[in-house]
């Protein structure tokens, strides 16, 4: 699926887009299967860390462009579940949870790391 966003010149709130993957028979879907991204007007601003409209989660964090990190989240603070691994590439962190309206409680940590596996597609 390829989502386009449009500029049609209209002030707009912030959009989400959620894909979620469906295990077949020849596929096995890891964890997590979802993954949530924001859609925002080019004049608008990135939102900060919080609940956003439709209830999901919007963290965001200032980190230095080119490091690697971990977002980790937790639903007690003792037992932590890794979700993401990856790279800063606009000086800050950005993460949207879109399993965040299904918890009662749900915490996160972003946590530094030395060595993130990328594979180029070339």
């Amino acid at each position: 699926m390829l989502v386009i966003p449009i500029d049609d010149r209209h002030d707009e709130r912030i959009e989400t887009v959620v894909l979620r993957l469906q295990p077949a028979a020849l596929y096995n879907v890891g964890r997590p299967g979802i993954a949530g991204a924001l859609i925002l007007d080019n004049d608008c601003p990135a939102p900060d860390t919080g609940s956003l409209p439709d209830r999901l989660f919007n963290l965001r964090r200032d980190w230095p462009r080119g490091a690697c990190y971990r977002i980790d989240v937790s639903g007690n603070l003792t037992d932590w579940e890794s979700l993401e691994d990856n790279l800063v590439t606009d000086d800050a962190v950005y993460f949207v949870d879109p399993e965040a309206p299904d918890m009662k409680a749900r915490f996160y940590r972003i946590v530094p790391v030395l060595d993130v596996e990328f594979y180029d597609e070339e």
